[in-house]
């Protein structure tokens, strides 16, 4: 839908561009956002944005079909209003809301990730509250806008399970478990993103500093509830498997029994944008501990870019950017598909 509405104004392969295109800057955009808002740094927050929105990961589903899946910039954007709620209350729980509807309607891999990350943070407010025996209006903030969020998507949920439980199927559960989910994950052996190699795919530095930030800051509950999430949504990306060929993943297993709808994930891989978008905010933090000022951010900036160019820019599965190539689809393919 999202391609059709740029088709209002440009030619087919002009608007499958524009959306790419638009997709990278809010991508950028929606990391500085939440980045800024954590640290306050808007030097720092536009220095770790780069990563997200430029990564390696989001120009390969560029180079396919799978546009929606470049569509990422959602998830920083619904914890930043998610925080937005948590801190003040009032339209910011409803525009969590509605964001979270605006990403499940253009993916609902993102949705159910966010989700997650929504129960997350509610399950720490609860035990905080727990422990204190007192709810915050913090904790009712952010638990006003989950709900929201959780309500407003309601139909679409609906309707999706309708049209999953219609017609014919593509596959039984078990073949999207262990012919499609299995495939498509991070694998710790080789270390891969989704086939992408870890060296290229991630910014190496980030990473480091997030470890860094993780020992350092370990009493900061920005960073405790970082680490917590990306080491759930780090243990789902890996999928059905821990180790390729290896033992079952009890945690993404769960998931898969209890979750209605889990077995049509087919991406498993998705999860990780989350843990992604966790160690960028911590690497940020760490950062403006260590008292950078703009000139050392702009030095940062210059090696983030200068490492672009070499490990993302240079990889085989960045776009081409051809000029339209027309194809002409069989016309007993569908039939072909379906065919049991």
């Amino acid at each position: 839908w999202l391609s059709a509405f740029f088709d209002l104004f440009l030619t087919p392969f002009g608007a499958f561009n524009a959306q790419g295109l638009l997709y990278i800057v809010l991508g950028w955009w929606a990391a500085w956002l939440l980045i800024n808002e954590v640290t306050r740094r808007p030097d720092i927050a536009f220095l770790f944005g780069f990563p997200f929105g430029m990564g390696l990961h989001v120009f390969r589903d560029l180079n396919w079909y799978t546009i929606e899946k470049a569509a990422v910039f959602w998830i920083p954007l619904y914890a930043w209003a998610l925080i937005r709620a948590h801190d003040r209350g009032g339209k910011w729980r409803w525009l969590a809301a509605i964001t979270f509807l605006g990403m499940s309607f253009t993916n609902l891999y993102l949705g159910l990730v966010s989700a997650l990350l929504a129960v997350l943070v509610v399950a720490a407010l609860s035990i905080r509250a727990a422990r204190t025996k007192e709810i915050s209006l913090a904790f009712k903030n952010t638990f006003a806008a989950a709900a929201a969020s959780a309500i407003l998507v309601m139909p679409l949920v609906g309707w999706q399970f309708a049209l999953m439980s219609g017609g014919e199927q593509l596959a039984s559960p078990e073949q999207f478990l262990w012919e499609r989910a299995a495939l498509d994950s991070f694998t710790l052996s080789p270390l891969k993103w989704n086939r992408l190699e870890i060296h290229r795919a991630l910014n190496l530095i980030a990473l480091g500093l997030a470890i860094i930030g993780v020992v350092a800051q370990r009493n900061d509950r920005r960073v405790q509830l970082a680490a917590a999430g990306i080491l759930s949504f780090s243990l789902l990306s890996l999928g059905p498997e821990l180790i390729t060929g290896g033992p079952h993943n009890p945690v993404y297993m769960t998931a898969w029994y209890t979750v209605p709808g889990f077995w049509r994930i087919a991406k498993p891989e998705t999860f990780f944008h989350v843990s992604w978008m966790l160690i960028l905010t911590i690497a940020a933090i760490q950062l403006k501990a260590f008292n950078v000022d703009r000139r050392g951010v702009l030095v940062f900036y210059a090696v983030f870019v200068a490492a672009w160019m070499i490990m993302v820019r240079s990889h085989p599965v960045y776009p081409t950017m051809t000029m339209p190539i027309d194809v002409k689809m069989n016309p007993n393919a569908t039939q072909r598909a379906f065919q049991k």
